[in-house]
């Protein structure tokens, strides 16, 4: 069936235009209450309480990114301007603007004016408590601002905050932070070139590795498609984190603000559903083959399992129901795992070994699929899961190598190169010596023995090698 191009080429239109119709931010005002508690909470183990916010109304709403290069899809976003398309002044693309803005004539917010030393405007201000438990939280975002590039490394440098007070904290902390420490704002995150705007170099660390590059408001393709937001730069997405006690009551405070002046917007957006606390599990393991880490021989090579878990509530013992699936057999293929393992009361963690068993058939990688069921300490469901390999017993083999030398007496390195086996290995050369490589000196030409012994296997395998000494005519 013959299809013509123009048909195609109509698809194709279609199909494009489809495609860019559905890449845009979209977004609306809603209250703080439904914002922090049906967007932004993404744990059933965190309550939260006593929600406020502070600023323009316009200023705070949910937004939706599909398709767009923000990095986030859905969630919270917080602005010094407003969250709506307002004759191009949101945050909504494209950047066909290098001045997008809006003067809400608000004030600004004392803790953000004294980190950056200068007049606030603007702020927007969200706040709220909680109690989890768990022993930390997370949640992710990314900072836009118009004031990029021209305004880097001026007095324009619009500032955020995340602030937590409460148990453990000396007054409020800002845990908006880059994973090297450093705090972020436009001064601290850019693309390290020349601010326009100022005419001088950017001093200081400019972590570029976390910044997108968005165009001035007149670079294409930023000014002709909605995939792009209009803050001409923001940062990749980031994480705040903080150590908290358990049930214990904390204040979270999330603010933005302008600085210097009320003009240029920036805005925080906060993904959905990723306010959580951290897992009161941990589960690794570790197996000692490097090449292939989560892959076991058999018979060698056990695999550690470390089940460790948080101190919020160490009196009692933890008990996980396990479930042991995949492609191997448990109590054929490997060592019998039982349906239950307890971490006892007052201990952090308990360990237990998977252990493959010899069955002399060729049968190719195995898998191991482990799933631990438990309840958490807020008597939630949780479960975490593992999946590790089988791969048949490899034989040992051992290769031998020799420099040549050119004269009698000269030196020659004799190295092994082996596979299979079970680490770690022996060497036993004709020489006495029990390293992997030796080096000789022959004066006539001579063979040399090496027995290689591998910790699993057991079987000794001896190889040898001739180095040649080549033999001269005395000089008459």
């Amino acid at each position: 069936v013959l299809i013509s191009m123009k048909y195609i080429y109509s698809i194709l239109v279609v199909f494009i235009t489809l495609f860019k119709a559905d890449a845009q931010l979209v977004t609306a005002v809603q209250n703080a209450t439904t914002l922090v508690q049906n967007v932004l909470l993404g744990d059933p183990g965190i309550t939260v309480s006593n929600i406020t916010y502070q600023g323009a109304p316009t200023a705070l709403g949910s937004f939706t990114a599909n398709n767009t290069n923000l990095g986030i899809t859905s969630g919270i976003i917080l602005t010094t301007g407003t969250v709506l398309d307002m004759n191009g002044n949101g945050p909504h693309g494209p950047n066909n603007s290098a001045s997008s803005g809006v003067d809400n004539n608000y004030g600004g917010y004392t803790l953000l004016s004294s980190i950056v030393g200068n007049q606030t405007h603007n702020a927007s201000v969200l706040s709220f408590d909680f109690q989890t438990c768990s022993d930390s939280i997370e949640f992710r975002y990314v900072f836009g601002s118009e004031e990029y590039p021209e305004y880097v490394g001026s007095q324009f440098n619009d500032v955020f905050g995340f602030f937590i007070s409460g148990p453990g904290f000396n007054g409020q902390q800002n845990i908006a932070r880059l994973p090297n420490g450093a705090v972020v704002a436009i001064n601290s995150v850019n693309n390290g070139n020349t601010a326009p705007a100022q005419n001088v170099p950017v001093t200081g660390p400019s972590n570029p590795q976390f910044f997108v590059n968005n165009g001035n408001g007149s670079q294409p393709p930023f000014n002709t498609s909605n995939i792009y937001i209009q803050y001409d730069g923001f940062t990749r997405v980031l994480t705040a984190k903080a150590k908290v006690e358990c049930f214990a009551t904390y204040r979270l405070t999330l603010a933005i603000a302008d600085v210097g002046d009320p003009i240029f917007d920036s805005g925080i957006f906060i993904e959905a559903k990723s306010f959580k606390a951290n897992d009161p599990l941990k589960v690794k393991y570790t197996i000692n083959n490097p090449v292939t880490p989560t892959t076991m021989s058999e018979p060698c090579s056990d695999a550690v399992v470390r089940l460790e878990r948080t101190n919020c509530n160490l009196n009692s013992p933890l008990v996980l129901n396990v479930t042991a699936s995949g492609t191997a057999t448990n109590g054929v293929d490997y060592q019998t795992i039982p349906n239950t393992i307890t971490i006892p009361a007052g201990a952090n963690f308990t360990e237990f070994n998977i252990s493959p068993i010899l069955d002399n058939l060729t049968e190719g990688n195995e898998s191991i699929h482990i799933k631990f069921d438990y309840m958490d300490n807020c008597d939630d469901n949780r479960s975490q899961e593992i999946e590790l390999f089988i791969q048949d017993l490899v034989p040992l083999t051992v290769t031998v190598n020799a420099t040549e030398i050119q004269c009698p007496g000269d030196p020659a390195i004799i190295t092994t190169q082996i596979s299979g086996g079970g680490q770690p290995f022996t060497y036993l050369w004709s020489t006495g010596e029990t390293t992997s490589s030796i080096t000789v000196n022959p004066e006539i030409t001579t063979t040399y023995t090496v027995t290689v012994t591998d910790d699993c296997i057991g079987i000794p395998i001896t190889q040898s090698i001739i180095v040649s000494v080549p033999t001269f005519t005395p000089i008459t």
